[in-house]
This record gives structure tokens, sequence and C-alpha cells, in this order.
């Protein structure tokens, strides 16, 4: 990714895995993680932030491949990351 990295950070309450979303130098831009209305990832961004078109395509990618991994609700990502 040209702007922003993506380190896993650990699991939430339900053993899902989360995700920091960090600009390349190093600035917290908010987190990736299991929204369980939705059944599936989203973004949660710090209060007050501000990006472009770019920015935003690259967490809609990373969001993307999270999605192309198969995981559909939250029983597939532990069969996935084998966290049961």
């Amino acid at each position: 990714m040209k702007y922003l990295e993506f380190p896993s950070i650990g699991w939430d309450s339900e053993s899902l895995p989360e995700y920091a979303v960090t600009s390349v130098l190093g600035n917290h831009v908010g987190i990736i993680a299991w929204h369980v209305k939705w059944q599936k990832y989203g973004f949660f961004p710090k209060n007050g932030l501000a990006m472009d078109e770019d920015c935003t395509r690259e967490i809609t990618d990373f969001l993307n491949e999270l999605k192309a991994k198969g995981v559909k609700d939250k029983d597939e990502v532990h069969e996935k990351t084998g966290n049961n």
C-alpha cells in the first residue's frame, strides 16, 4: 500500500482478528474490526479524520481482500484463522 498500513492488533472480545489502520508515517487513522450487525468487517475511523480518495481506496481494497478470503460470518472467521 502506498499511504496506509494494516498491521494485525490482536483479537476482539468475540475472538475475531482486528487490524490497525496507520499512515506510513506512523499516524493512527482508525481500526478495521468485525461489525456484528453487518456480519462483516468495517472501518472505524479516528475522530476528526480527513482523507482523500487515495486513502479511502486503500481502506476499501483491504476490506475487499478480507472479503475475498471467503469470510462471510463469524464462524467462518474462526475456521479461516483456526481460532475457536
